[in-house]
């Protein structure tokens, strides 16, 4: 008796397309979720812009910012071009974990 290997290879492909869309939607809500976090419960603080840079095709800028906390050094970025390099900015930072940290006009203009 010959065994369906075509039902065996759907299965696979529709459960990877299942994982697939599944982690899309997990990080899409778990960013959601972080900066919903940091507008309610983030630290503020001062940042320097580190980095700017047009990343892809289609110019998007990329602004890339350091901050200090207890003497360890962070990173982040945003996607804007209006900041220069050696600009301070205003961010917000999860005292939970300081990697968790977005600039302030973006949260300011997403809520």
């Amino acid at each position: 008796m010959k065994k369906n290997n075509w039902s065996f290879k759907s299965n696979i492909t529709w459960f990877i397309t299942l994982c697939f869309f599944v982690n899309v939607f997990i990080i899409g809500i778990r960013k959601t979720i972080e900066n919903n976090y940091l507008i309610d419960e983030g630290v503020e603080t001062n940042a320097v812009v580190t980095d700017v840079r047009k990343v892809g095709s289609k110019g998007k800028v990329k602004c890339t910012y350091t901050f200090e906390i207890k003497g360890s050094s962070y990173t982040g970025s945003v996607d804007d071009d209006y900041y220069m390099i050696g600009d301070t900015i205003k961010i917000l930072y999860s005292k939970k974990d300081p990697k968790i940290n977005r600039d302030k006009k973006f949260l300011d203009r997403w809520n």
